[in-house]
């Protein structure tokens, strides 16, 4: 079915969990260029697992900047109709 059936993921606000895993099972994503981090944790989270203040924002994790470069998003747009 995943050959047959194209799937299209439209990222338009903040995406944690199993939610994150669902947008990366997708073949395409449209992702919006802020506030719209794909994680799977926030970023206090990973900072207290650390002992020290690594990240300050989701966006750091997973945010367009990183999710686009990756592959993970395929388009990036400004906002909702954009998307």
């Amino acid at each position: 079915a995943y050959k047959d059936i194209f799937t299209l993921t439209v990222v338009l606000g903040r995406t944690v969990g199993i939610g994150a895993y669902l947008v990366r099972l997708g073949q395409r994503t449209i992702q919006k260029t802020t506030a719209s981090p794909i994680i799977l944790t926030g970023y206090q989270a990973l900072n207290k697992l650390m002992g020290c203040d690594v990240y300050r924002t989701n966006d750091q994790l997973g945010g367009p900047g990183i999710m686009y470069s990756n592959g993970v998003s395929h388009i990036a747009e400004p906002d909702h109709l954009s998307a």
